[in-house]
């Protein structure tokens, strides 16, 4: 970009701009750097100069295009400040060297990418900065912008550490200070380097949907647009776009969920003139489809701490699908996407007033004060820098004064899990700075809380409709199994001691062991397990133990005993599913005997016992489908007779069903043994395993195990979940 074509850039929004300053300043950084180049073999001029251009469409002030084009002046070249402060006066020379000074200091541990003692100093720093001229910061992010646009010459390892960096600090900074247009790319860079096969995934799946309907953004903006005509409300703009790939990660990251399981990968946005019309429109939508109640918020009657206003509302369109649609004026649009910046935006050539602007310096002050005072060590600066940067989570204090973080809208449980679980699995209460308060109320930043405990408390299932973080699901839920496995020890134990009464046997550990070692039984604990959750168990030991307690039979054992076999094929002989009604009068059979080739598990689902299921017939043959199974929207426009169905009461004995499974796996030895061993644990077999991906972070994995039904398979869902090993383990269904 030429002198003349960055002027002209800059009188588009302010054409009273002090060209003569900013000519100087371009002649100045290029002269500076005129002998130095970047990692791509570039000249190295084209940095600042594309600072300038990211600060332009920012629509700053002069001063601040300035410091954009001489930020590197004094750390890279032999300029010196007073240089600056000659030709261009304290105001710009000042800010070139508060950005000079926020070059922060990295950790040798390039694994390192947590808020360590260094974080903080980086983070004191930052802020001491800020709280003198934010624009500093401003210039920082446009900087830090470029670097990543322009990263892939640099050494991979240079790459994650400037990613991590910038996800740790500037990513949250830009947050804080509501400069979302910045944010996002910032995020969506850093996530193409750190990683970019899950990225790359998330754009593949895009592709996908676009090839299933390539205008659905289109019909979607045409229809809130009959939407609002229809109510007579007035707009200036609607836009609809898909999300950005790390908003739909970070979406999978914290729900745990794959991307097929994403419904609402679109967003719309209305612009209005006035804040009543904001209203008006949400109507207008509300009338045009059903709307998600939990989904919506009003952030313009509760503006966020940034100043960031607007509606937003998900609603189901009429073909199933969810969308997102935010809701506010161009001056709430501003503010949401600038934040900060807009104290120094320019249009028309006359500084921005914008209503909805707030203080950029409020969150400041308080901070810096107490660091000047000297109040603050490194450790508590940084979690208060903390407390006011992360928006996804809430940082809360035991009275001890350490800092625990937990998702945002986490309860006392929540918060008493992430101590330990062994505080969480007998908390019985809190005080909330100093006020009594159950389990389940809903912590807010900064509380200090004390957890109160009981030895005789312990989880229940409802607890699990309490709380909201992985941690303290994954604690009850395993704390729930563990309670229930005693429970069938219990039983068990009882079982088989009333089995052996009636024989010669004693019941012994010895004797279980031999049992155990009969059956192909891991030890006596699981036969306990088993024999409370199956009774015949406790015959076969009995009677196993009776035949191999006579020698002869012992000196002839050659094989080991078999429990009673289970049936791999599915025949119309097995009782397995029972026909309700069909959907019309045609569809009028009522046994499965009326189907000539029988019935067959659809492989497209594989539904198992306690699901919801229907029957397709197709070809003289019964196909059975999960209720939700994605097939059945096209098996609608095909003209085959449906039943409803249901399984029957003893599906899951006798009976093995064929189950996928793809797990997530961090990349260690013995990742993958340690989840057989746990398949097999849960009573599984393993069919078929394929590793799909592998990288040198994690690799995925494909399943096929055998099952006796869905709680079997949550059972062992559950166990890989909560494994070291496993980083997300899904369901896999076509």
């Amino acid at each position: 970009m030429s002198q003349d074509e960055l002027v002209a850039l800059l009188r588009e929004y302010n054409p009273n701009t002090n060209e003569t300053m900013i000519r100087t300043a371009y002649d100045f950084a290029k002269h500076a750097h005129e002998n130095q180049k970047r990692a791509s073999g570039e000249p190295f001029f084209i940095h600042p100069l594309a600072v300038s251009k990211i600060l332009a469409t920012l629509r700053l002030d002069d001063i601040t295009i300035a410091t954009g084009l001489l930020h590197d002046t004094i750390e890279d070249t032999n300029t010196a400040y007073d240089e600056i402060l000659r030709i261009f006066g304290s105001e710009i020379a000042n800010l070139v060297d508060g950005v000079t000074n926020l070059k922060v200091k990295h950790s040798s541990d390039a694994s390192d990418c947590s808020y360590t003692k260094q974080n903080a100093e980086n983070l004191r720093k930052l802020l001491t900065v800020m709280a003198r001229d934010i624009r500093v910061l401003l210039v920082k992010l446009a900087d830090r912008l470029h670097n990543l646009r322009t990263i892939k010459h640099l050494p991979r390892d240079r790459m994650l550490r400037i990613a991590r960096e910038t996800m740790d600090i500037f990513s949250p900074l830009a947050e804080r200070m509501g400069i979302q247009s910045i944010r996002e790319e910032l995020e969506d860079l850093c996530f193409d380097i750190i990683n970019p096969e899950a990225r790359n995934s998330i754009k593949r799946h895009f592709i996908h949907l676009k090839r299933q309907d390539q205008n659905i953004i289109a019909t979607i903006e045409h229809q809130i647009i009959s939407a609002m005509e229809m109510k007579q409300v007035q707009y200036l703009s609607i836009h609809g776009r898909e999300k950005k790939p790390y908003s739909i990660w970070k979406k999978m990251e914290v729900k745990k969920i794959g991307f097929e399981q994403i419904s609402d990968i679109t967003a719309f946005r209305i612009i209005v003139a006035h804040p009543l019309e904001c209203y008006q429109a949400l109507g207008a939508v509300h009338m045009q489809w059903r709307s998600v109640p939990e989904r919506y918020k009003d952030y313009i009657s509760n503006p966020k701490i940034n100043g960031y206003r607007s509606l937003h509302t998900t609603v189901v369109t009429h073909t199933g699908m969810k969308i997102e649609i935010q809701i506010r004026t161009q001056d709430m649009h501003d503010i949401a996407e600038s934040g900060i910046a807009t104290h120094w935006a320019y249009k028309d050539g006359c500084r921005i007033n914008n209503q909805f602007s707030t203080d950029p310096y409020q969150w400041l002050r308080g901070v810096v004060q107490r660091l000047e005072s000297g109040d603050d060590t490194n450790q508590s600066f940084e979690e208060r820098a903390r407390l006011e940067m992360m928006f996804d989570k809430i940082f809360c204090f035991t009275p001890r004064g350490d800092v625990i973080g937990c998702p945002y809208n986490s309860t006392v449980l929540d918060f008493a899990y992430a101590i330990h679980t062994d505080i969480g699995n007998t908390c019985i209460g809190a005080k909330l700075d100093g006020d009594q308060a159950s389990p389940w109320r809903k912590v807010r930043n900064g509380q200090t809380i004390e957890v109160l405990c009981s030895e005789n408390q312990h989880p229940e299932q409802h607890w699990r409709e309490h709380v909201i973080s992985a941690r303290a699901r994954n604690a009850i839920n395993k704390a729930l199994r563990e309670r229930e496995k005693l429970e069938f020890h219990n039983i068990g134990y009882k079982l088989i001691d009333h089995a052996l009464t009636n024989t010669v046997i004693e019941h012994t550990d010895k004797n279980l062991r031999i049992a155990c070692r009969l059956l192909n039984i891991p030890n006596v604990e699981t036969l306990y397990i088993w024999t409370g959750q199956d009774i015949s168990y406790a015959n076969i030991v009995a009677e196993k133990l009776r035949i191999d307690s006579y020698p002869q039979n012992l000196q002839n054992q050659t094989q080991t005993y078999a429990i009673p076999p289970v049936n791999s094929q599915l025949s119309s002989d097995s009782p397995m599913v029972q026909i309700i009604s069909g959907h019309s009068p045609r569809d009028n059979k009522s046994s499965l005997e009326d189907f000539p080739k029988g019935f067959h598990i659809a492989e497209c689902c594989n539904p198992l016992p306690n699901e919801r299921i229907v029957g397709i017939e197709e070809k003289d043959s019964l196909f059975i489908h999960s209720s939700d199974c994605t097939q059945l929207s096209a098996k609608v426009k095909e003209p085959y007779p449906w039943y409803d169905l249901a399984w029957h009461p003893h599906a899951s004995r006798n009976h093995i069903y064929t189950s996928k499974i793809i797990i997530t796996l961090y990349h260690i030895r013995g990742a993958l043994g340690k989840i057989c061993s746990l398949i097999a644990l849960n009573r599984a077999d393993i069919d078929n395993l394929h590793i799909i991906s592998r990288n040198e972070n994690y690799y995925t994995v494909y399943f096929c195990i055998e099952v006796t039904g869905k709680k079997h398979l949550d059972n062992i869902i559950d166990t890989l979940a909560e494994d070291e090993f496993v980083q997300h383990v899904s369901i896999h269904r076509i």
